[in-house]
């Protein structure tokens, strides 16, 4: 029997490229673990993974087109070297698969350096595993080159982003020169805040944005004062901050006199060169807020009335005052004034002493649900402008006092510091005190009433 040499070898032909095609097809669906340090060969249909124990600094070296993503697929952002084929990736530890896009098999050649190894010569001010960015702020100056890096360890806590301080010696226009190198194309967005610490903070207009950056330019108007700056991003970053001479900042002023009336307390000042508008700050122990008046218009008399409502007799105040140009339709803010003290004194026409208070008091706590507290209950009574309450641990000498409005009562609330006389724990034993004032007239004290802490706070 003759076999046919033709068939044979056609037969032969389709069973490899069978061979081949079953071949190829295994070949596409590989997924291989490529190594952070070495030379390995990548090719188009195939999944690589790279893992990193620790953030760090990936340089790729290549003529393949290749995409480094991380495992909910976002994009990570190559940055160019100065060497062929060659480009550098900053990643955080984690699992990343690497996929190439040329046809046929290209070599790769991949090096790996942890973050921390880099951490001086990428940041000028680093940050560590024990370092809070909340507290943290290194001084800078105009003019100063700075760079760094923030959230690239997912094991430090407080490091999400880099604070700065800046203290500008004159009104001026400061201009931000920013370059970000973000890890990732769709990433967290990078957000750029300015914040006022000239005795009241208020925020600066913002900047965000998404994506690498180059040179982007951010503007703010500033007096002279303290700054704080906040750079929020996941990536690198390096910038520069200029000023210049600007006539859009207000002039500083002052307020010129305070006087108790009627209403309330009357703040006048003086005019501010570049003010369209003006607001009123007080502050009463606690830093400075605005005042419970609305804004004054440049136009209008240079004079307004905190109301009464919103002061408590017998307190101690600090006024001042904020010239605003908001001629562009955002506030740029001037100097804050210096501040003019008094002990305000409601003005009233009874001139009566208080008669002595009837005090009730309890302890309060329902196990978790609300702060507890100690209640102090008084009867209403129109003719009392303030109470002054006072209260110490049964046994000792000294009191602890605060001025309340309040018409029938008021709250001594627990204190989560160990060293405060309000830490509340049972067992401990209080005593308390309440006088009324009609204006600068002290009435006598009431009786001294005790109360016992019968449950200690949960946490405490």
């Amino acid at each position: 029997m003759k076999i046919n040499k033709y068939l044979i070898a056609t037969s032969l032909a389709g069973a490899f490229v069978l061979f081949l095609n079953t071949n190829s097809s295994t070949v596409q669906a590989a997924t291989i673990q490529i190594p952070t340090q070495g030379t390995s060969y990548v090719r188009k249909g195939n999944t690589y993974k790279l893992h990193l124990k620790e953030a760090g600094r990936v340089t790729v070296n290549t003529n393949a087109k290749i995409r480094i993503y991380n495992s909910i697929d976002w994009e990570a952002i190559p940055y160019s070297t100065d060497k062929k084929n060659t480009k550098e990736y900053y990643l955080r530890s984690g699992n990343y698969k690497v996929v190439a896009k040329n046809p046929g098999s290209r070599k790769i050649r991949i090096s790996y350096t942890k973050l921390t190894k880099l951490r001086k010569q990428l940041d000028d001010y680093p940050i560590y595993r024990t370092t809070n960015s909340y507290t943290y702020s290194p001084e800078i100056s105009l003019g100063q080159k700075v760079k760094g890096f923030s959230d690239m360890f997912s094991s430090y806590k407080n490091s999400t982003y880099h604070s700065y301080t800046l203290k500008v010696d004159k009104s001026q226009k400061l201009t931000m020169g920013m370059n970000s190198m973000p890890v990732y194309y769709n990433g967290h967005r990078t957000i750029i805040t300015m914040q006022s610490k000239n005795g009241f903070s208020y925020y600066l207009p913002s900047s965000m944005f998404n994506g690498r950056q180059d040179n982007k330019k951010i503007t703010w108007y500033v007096a002279k004062g303290e700054y704080k700056l906040n750079i929020q991003t996941r990536g690198l970053f390096n910038f520069k901050i200029t000023g210049e001479n600007t006539d859009q900042v207000p002039v500083k002023n002052e307020v010129t006199k305070l006087t108790p009336v009627k209403d309330g307390l009357q703040v006048d000042f003086t005019k501010s060169e570049g003010a369209t508008e003006y607001v009123i700050y007080i502050n009463s122990g606690s830093g400075y807020i605005p005042a419970a008046v609305p804004r004054i218009k440049a136009s209008e008399s240079l004079s307004t009335v905190i109301p009464s409502k919103s002061l408590v007799n017998g307190k101690t105040y600090q006024v001042a005052v904020l010239p605003i140009n908001r001629a562009n339709g955002f506030d740029i803010n001037g100097e804050l004034s210096d501040a003019k003290t008094i002990d305000y004194h409601a003005v009233t026409d009874n001139k009566n002493v208080p008669d002595k208070i009837p005090v009730d008091v309890s302890y309060y706590d329902d196990n978790g649900s609300d702060e507890p507290y100690i209640d102090i209950k008084w009867p209403v009574n129109k003719n009392i402008s303030s109470y002054e309450v006072q209260y110490r641990l049964k046994g000792q000498s000294e009191w602890q006092n605060f001025l309340s409005s309040s018409s029938n009562g008021d709250e001594i609330t627990s204190s989560s510091d160990k060293n405060s006389i309000c830490y509340f724990e049972k067992g401990k034993t209080y005593e308390i005190r309440v006088r009324g004032l009609n204006s600068n007239i002290v009435g006598p004290w009431s009786d001294i009433k005790t109360v016992t802490v019968n449950v200690t706070p949960a946490g405490n």
